[in-house]
């Protein structure tokens, strides 16, 4: 059987064909008739490119193939995963050697001039998006969206180290924060004090939330086009899975930064007060991440995406209401603040602090440059 498969690839080769196959364990015959190849270990690339620069490459990272062995079989052997072989460091450590390599870049630099360059037009997939909504969808609704949320979680669960810097810079931040603010006195000085913390939060839970979900579109953008343009799923469908795999991780980060925050500041120590604090944190972060995939579809590329973003959220914090007193905005401007999610963050938050808390108590020093002294939280 193999000397028939290793006879067709010569005569399509020698012919002018170019042949996709996906063929497991090849026979060394087989294998020398390869022009490139495409290597998976548990959906990570572990190698694409020429097959002739298949041993070099791995001789480079550390791993070299004996001249007596197949070298489809050796490579195959460490890559493979099974009851005898439940470590996975080492495939872990080939698929992160490769994320690193030229020939990453290189597939980058393909995808990249296929979806700008011509090979896929915006016309034509729109023409093919126009022939889906027509058509009716492999499968219902459900389906497609109970798949595309497995697949999202999948994709977090495996960048599992992403999430956990995600995390512990939630955690640091925090702890920086409430060191930074501990225990702050409720005199004219600590209200001012107060509300920065405030604003930093929103800042910092905003941000991490934004960031994050900006690049998170284009890496899928060929991925969705042919995947959507066959019929397979919707983009209601998509769009859902991906926002909804955002919850868990906002509400992990809103607990996290808002419970250190909040007791090491010494914020309004009533428990319902404690708890609003964390659920407007939360949703603040869920309007950063839909800001984000807002950005991120309307680029072309992640270059594009981040300078757009930084663009966007510089006037966003800006008109926020603790930099700048709001009244004295330009009218022309002024519209900006109600497009701004910091500031309906930030103005929910001073409200949840401030409402029918009791007295303050009076600097001495702000009374003596005659200062107004806010005699309570409502004044505030």
């Amino acid at each position: 059987m193999a000397e028939v498969v290793a006879s067709k690839l010569s005569d399509l080769s020698t012919s002018g064909h170019t042949i996709i196959c996906t063929i497991h364990q090849p026979s060394s015959e087989i294998f020398q008739h390869l022009d490139n190849i495409l290597m998976l270990c548990e959906g990570r690339c572990a190698y694409m490119g020429p097959r002739d620069e298949l041993v070099e490459y791995f001789s480079g990272i550390g791993y070299n193939c004996p001249e007596t062995y197949n070298p489809a079989d050796y490579f195959i052997e460490k890559l493979s995963i099974g009851p005898d072989t439940p470590d996975t460091d080492t495939q872990q450590t080939i698929c992160n050697c490769f994320d690193q390599s030229k020939y990453y870049n290189k597939v980058q630099e393909v995808l990249h001039d296929q979806m700008f360059k011509g090979r896929i037009r915006r016309k034509s997939i729109m023409k093919k998006l126009k022939s889906v909504s027509e058509s009716t969808y492999k499968n219902s609704w459900l389906t497609q969206f109970v798949a595309l949320l497995w697949r999202c979680a999948v994709r977090t669960i495996r960048d599992g180290d992403l999430l956990k810097v995600r995390l512990y810079s939630a955690l640091v931040m925090s702890l920086v924060i409430g060191l930074a603010y501990f225990q702050i006195p409720y005199s004219q000085s600590g209200v001012q004090s107060i509300q920065g913390m405030l604003a930093i939060m929103i800042y910092l839970v905003g941000m991490y939330s934004f960031w994050q979900t900006i690049r998170s579109i284009q890496p899928e953008a060929v991925l969705f086009f042919r995947e959507h343009s066959s019929g397979m799923y919707r983009t209601d469908t998509y769009f859902l899975a991906k926002s909804l795999m955002e919850i868990p991780i906002c509400l992990i980060v809103a607990i996290l930064g808002g419970s250190i925050s909040y007791w090491m500041t010494g914020l309004n120590p009533e428990i319902e007060r404690f708890f609003i604090y964390l659920f407007l944190l939360f949703i603040t972060g869920l309007a950063a991440s839909a800001l984000g995939f807002t950005v991120s579809t309307a680029c072309t590329t992640d270059g594009v995406a981040l300078a757009v973003a930084t663009f966007i959220i510089m006037p966003v914090d800006i008109f926020t209401g603790f930099y700048i007193n709001v009244e004295t905005i330009p009218v022309y401007l002024r519209w900006f603040e109600y497009i701004s999610y910091t500031r309906y963050g930030y103005e929910a938050l001073s409200i949840n602090q401030w409402f029918e808390y009791g007295d303050l108590a009076c600097d001495v020093d702000l009374n003596k440059t005659e200062n107004i002294c806010l005699p309570d939280g409502d004044s505030v």
